[in-house]
């Protein structure tokens, strides 16, 4: 296994620590709102941030090692496998092909005695 020079380590961690401090963030905005306006900005702004990071990994990275799958190792299947399925997961819902909030049926609760 290679060696992680510790300013790579420190890299890593600090993106972790992003992705944590994200995911707090959708999850106070989602849980707290109502208003499907409000949750559609929220993920488009979430959208264009996971475009940026897939357009800044590879023009880190150059074309020829970003279109070679193969030879990618864990941390960029994280970087760039994982954001772009973020990126579809979002532009589905984004585009209506989720379904909307109006289709879904009501969830049944228990009557109260």
């Amino acid at each position: 296994m290679a060696t992680v020079s510790p300013n790579v380590k420190a890299s890593i961690l600090q993106l972790a620590n992003c992705y944590l401090l994200l995911s707090m963030c959708s999850t106070a905005v989602l849980r707290s709102t109502t208003e499907e306006s409000v949750a559609k900005r929220f993920l488009f702004a979430l959208l264009l941030g996971d475009a940026g990071h897939v357009y800044l990994t590879y023009t880190a990275v150059g074309a020829d090692y970003f279109f070679t799958p193969s030879q990618w190792n864990l941390l960029t299947h994280g970087n760039i496998t994982f954001t772009i399925f973020l990126f579809l997961s979002r532009s589905i819902y984004l585009l209506g092909w989720g379904g909307s909030a109006g289709s879904q049926k009501p969830i049944k609760t228990k009557k109260s005695n």
